[in-house]
């Protein structure tokens, strides 16, 4: 059998290695599977995508995990089974030469620093592909008092970081987040941290406006038509987390399905105009997040001249503009980088941390998830 203990040695100490990442995020639209080939021994190997798919998540999953927090014990473990299983299929049908799978599974609760859970069973993968499978990144870090998240800081070190520009990252998912790169010749450390909400209350707004016919608002059409309700924006600026200070991490428990529910009931939408001045009014929260979060914690850092943006929100047009408007001696660029694009990131991005802990490496950077100690992250399934 391929997938043993023995091979698994011999992986360790091989310098070329090819690594399935795989990503479904806090969106709950579709998983983004990356296979890298990366080749070196130490924390900064050479790399080089070799294919990158997406499949949509079948929508019983996909309309059970935009809900998390309402899911039974026994139907988060019966999901976790499907999912996996999914997984598993999804992997085979690519057809991929590779050694490793990286799998981030799909996060149901996130609360540090006591706990997290990604569901996901890796043994449907690890029996039917007859590969190692590493998956579960976040708990490591959280056993150490970490937040968990974000995680993808350690792949915007290892892809952006300049020896004398400071640059920023900028991924925009279901929740976004920002990592500050001072130059390598500075002493300031990599902060980085989710700044709040990125798609997931505007996705919510479509879903609930078109009754489930539209899942996004594309190119951010439907805000721009829209205005922005101050007094609105000015009670959603006015979120504990928002409040917060890094290492600071978001899920569902803070921007999901009950959040939703008390902007809906604060603002009660009932015409295509109010739904579009809402919409409005989430995408300026979304930049205001952003754009706030960086003036308070990034004013000790040089000034920043490229901002590289990721995500299924990098695509919202709107959003981009507001986002412009706002930092305005930033230049804003999408993720292109050898391969890697502002779609296939954070898949990449798991690929790598998959290589970390096949070189057991650390995959956390404490300046950013505050825990005690680095850590090599991810669980081994056979």
């Amino acid at each position: 059998m391929e997938n043993s203990l023995e091979n698994l040695t011999q992986l360790h100490q091989t310098e070329r290695v090819r690594i399935v990442g795989m990503m479904t995020g806090t969106s709950a639209d579709g998983l983004d599977l990356c296979l890298v080939e990366f080749t070196g021994m130490d924390r900064f190997p050479e790399y080089r995508v070799v294919e990158t798919r997406e499949m949509a998540l079948p929508p019983e999953l996909s309309t059970a995990f935009k809900r998390p927090l309402e899911l039974s014990l026994s139907q988060a473990t019966e999901l976790s089974f499907r999912l996996g299983e999914w997984y598993a299929e999804q992997v085979l049908s690519c057809g991929w030469d590779f050694h490793l799978i990286a799998s981030h599974g799909q996060t149901l609760v996130h609360a540090p620093p006591r706990y997290t859970l990604q569901i996901g069973e890796p043994g449907y993968m690890a029996q039917r592909l007859k590969k190692p499978v590493v998956y579960d990144f976040r708990t490591a870090d959280v056993v150490l008092n970490g937040q968990g998240a974000p995680l993808i800081p350690v792949v915007d070190e290892y892809l952006y970081r300049d020896s004398e520009e400071a640059r920023l990252c900028l991924n925009i998912g279901g929740i976004a987040n920002m990592t500050l790169l001072p130059p390598k010749s500075h002493s300031l450390p990599v902060i980085a941290w989710d700044t709040g909400p990125g798609n997931t209350l505007m996705d919510r707004a479509m879903v609930t406006w078109t009754e489930g016919e539209l899942s996004y608002d594309a190119d951010g059409k439907n805000a721009r038509a829209g205005c922005v309700n101050q007094t609105l924006l000015e009670w959603l600026l006015q979120h504990p987390y928002c409040q917060k200070q890094p290492p600071k991490s978001a899920g569902q428990e803070e921007f999901g399905s009950p959040f939703f529910q008390k902007i809906i009931n604060r603002f009660s939408p009932h015409n295509a105009g109010d739904w579009q001045n809402l919409l409005a009014t989430l995408t300026e929260f979304t930049a205001c997040c952003i754009n706030r979060d960086l003036e308070r914690f990034g004013a000790d850092y040089p000034p920043f001249k490229h901002l590289f943006v990721g995500g299924g929100g990098s695509r919202n047009v709107y959003l981009m503009e507001r986002l412009q408007k706002m930092l305005p001696r930033v230049t804003i660029e999408p993720v292109e980088e050898a391969g890697v694009t502002q779609d296939n990131k954070e898949a990449f991005g798991f690929a790598y941390l998959g290589y970390l802990w096949l070189r057991q490496l650390s995959g956390n950077l404490p300046s950013v998830t505050g825990a005690r100690e680095p850590a090599v992250l991810g669980k081994l399934c056979l």
